[in-house]
């Protein structure tokens, strides 16, 4: 399934991890934010890394969000260049 996951944390060390762990299942699109087509198996492993990451290193704040897209809606996808705004 394809996916955009989000990560926020202000723990570096906690931050260095995730990203690592992220880089081997996805494209990174922006600084916090990755896409990729991945497994519901790879999801289900990467919310058991990410929550023993934000206990170990004590992150209340730390948060992951996985946003799957469905088929149709990638392909229905705005124009961008007529819907966005480039700041």
């Amino acid at each position: 399934m394809q996916v955009v996951i989000c990560y926020d944390t202000g723990n570096d060390k906690l931050r260095y991890r995730l990203v690592k762990y992220l880089e081997r299942m996805a494209v990174r699109i922006q600084y916090s934010v990755f896409y990729g087509d991945v497994e519901k198996a790879q999801i289900e492993k990467l919310q058991q890394f990410a929550e023993m990451l934000f206990q170990s290193y004590k992150d209340e704040g730390a948060s992951l969000l996985v946003f799957p897209i469905r088929d149709c809606d990638w392909k229905n996808k705005p124009n961008l260049s007529a819907d966005c705004l480039y700041i």
